[in-house]
């Protein structure tokens, strides 16, 4: 019997993003339908959103039997989605999942962040202020409508769960990002060890201390690359105007990330702690899985239990003795990067977009 599904986001799908909130989505609905569900799509801005829901709920009453609707939320609150960020219809998806609800059909949402709740920046103007307090009031709209119409709401990490406001604790479940494996990426022999790191770099993405251990300490021997957008690779240089010689910072993307993964040892996840970061999970963790790379990351984090549990790499005291000590012993241990290089790449299938989409399954099911 074919599995139809719903597949939801207030955004179109976007087969060439670059960012992780691009990304996901495209990522969840193609391994839904390599694993044989027929997808419904309820996607777009709020007027392309209109015109399918109208027509999923025609398809419900002429007696169309759907498993279960996933929705993929985004970064902006649920109702200001279309390109001027304008509440043209913002109550039209609570609707469309009451009404789910009232058919008896499950729907779960992927609630991606939270950066609103953590947004410590103070707005300057008047302008700037009623931006904010327009932006937190859907924000906590949108969670209100999870809390009455959704019955699971998805998290990267379960930790996230407390600092999401109204939602029933039983209604959370963790669901990790996932990631394609590359088993054919070859490692090309460096005379240096190679590192590589692939993301932001303002924020809470805050590598500097990577930066300058690297640099201060391994000026000879351990070359990193940071990859990350042209925007906060000029924002990292006024940080550290002189970036030391052996730190090259490039801006690449998609398949121009192929030789940068080609060269490196290793991947790093090295970031400072914060309270965010105890239940952030960045995508970039399983791209590098993918890639068969072992994954230096920082205690204090969700990502370090998460890859020292794995056995995916390494947590390390976010100081700078403790980085030193630790490269130091890579630099004498070789075989110790060949071994977790190997060992990651046996895992990665673990952590597939299609198992992700199969713990959904799980989760929702058809209501009985």
């Amino acid at each position: 019997m074919t599995k139809k599904i719903i597949f939801h986001h207030p955004l179109p799908l976007n087969f060439n993003s670059s960012s992780g909130s691009g990304i996901r989505p495209v990522k969840m609905y193609n391994a839904f339908v390599s694993l044989g569900y027929e997808v419904d799509l309820v996607v777009g801005y709020s007027s392309e959103r209109q015109a399918a829901i109208k027509r999923v709920l025609r398809n419900i009453q002429a007696g169309e039997k759907y498993l279960f609707c996933y929705s993929e939320a985004s970064t902006m609150p649920l109702a200001l989605t279309d390109i001027d960020h304008l509440p043209r219809s913002p109550f039209i998806d609570a609707c469309f999942f009451k009404a789910l609800k009232n058919n008896k059909i499950k729907c779960g949402v992927f609630y991606r962040d939270i950066y609103w709740k953590f947004d410590n920046t103070s707005p300057n103007s008047f302008t700037q202020k009623a931006k904010k307090w327009f932006a937190k009031f859907f924000y906590r709209l949108e969670v209100f409508t999870y809390k009455l119409f959704v019955d699971n709401v998805f998290v990267p990490s379960i930790k996230m769960e407390k600092y999401i406001p109204y939602i029933q604790k039983e209604k959370f479940i963790e669901l990790n990002p996932g990631l394609v494996s590359n088993p054919f990426v070859k490692k090309i022999k460096q005379e240096n060890m190679q590192l590589l790191y692939v993301g932001g770099t303002t924020g809470f993405y805050n590598i500097n201390l990577l930066i300058e251990v690297v640099g201060k300490h391994f000026s000879e021997n351990i070359f990193l690359t940071v990859c990350t957008r042209p925007d906060d690779a000029a924002a990292l240089k006024k940080v550290i105007p002189n970036i030391p010689d052996n730190v090259n910072v490039v801006s690449r993307s998609g398949e121009e990330l192929l030789p940068l993964y080609e060269k490196a040892d290793c991947a790093c996840l090295y970031m400072e702690p914060s309270t965010y970061r105890e239940f952030a999970v960045p995508i970039k963790l399983f791209e590098y899985v993918g890639y068969g790379k072992p994954v230096i990351a920082s205690s204090g984090t969700w990502v370090g239990h998460f890859v020292s549990e794995q056995g995916l790499g390494w947590k390390i005291d976010y100081t700078e003795s403790a980085l030193r000590r630790f490269l130091q012993q890579l630099l004498s241990n070789p075989s110790l990067l060949c071994a977790f290089g190997e060992s990651v790449r046996e895992k990665a299938h673990l952590y597939s977009w299609e198992n992700r989409c199969i713990e959904v399954e799980r989760a929702l099911g058809r209501v009985k």
